[in-house]
């Protein structure tokens, strides 16, 4: 069961930090339950108000908080072509990357790295290009290297 803290921020910002049983932060809040807005340093307080270490009631908005939020997906750095194509195939953009590739303004590496290449690697030149001419913000190319790296032979 989680359990707060009354924290105050060196700008004078109050709040809680919400724990769990095992004293793992899951969250700072302000006394409304905003986000905390301020990384910086902020102080614990007991119910009396002095500095340190002190259980205050759970605040109302956090009883739905148990478990810290999951941490990011990392995204793969390299996936197969099989692997890109696939999810390329499931995101609907197959046809429009192979579109692409057989337009003759297409840059000869480009196709080359297309039809040749072992691997895909996130950050090279040949998704740096692709990705603007798709309209593929860098979380949805994300997006597409993790689902590649999901997809199976099988």
């Amino acid at each position: 069961m989680p359990i707060a803290y009354r924290i105050e921020s060196t700008d004078g910002t109050s709040g809680y930090q919400i724990m769990d049983d095992n004293r793992v932060t899951l969250g700072l809040f302000t006394a409304n339950g905003a986000p905390w807005p301020n990384p910086g340093d902020y102080h614990v307080y007991d119910d009396g108000g002095d500095p340190l270490v002190g259980l205050v009631p759970l605040p109302s908005w956090a009883a739905g908080i148990t478990d810290p939020p999951p941490p990011p997906t990392p995204v793969p750095q390299t996936v197969s072509p099989y692997q890109a194509r696939i999810a390329l195939l499931n995101a609907g953009l197959l046809d429009a990357v192979n579109t692409l590739i057989a337009n003759p303004s297409t840059p000869k590496q480009a196709v080359i790295a297309w039809e040749y290449a072992t691997t895909i690697e996130r950050y090279s030149p040949f998704i740096s290009s692709l990705a603007p001419a798709l309209s593929l913000s860098s979380a949805q190319v994300d997006a597409l290297f993790i689902a590649a790296a999901q997809v199976t032979d099988n």
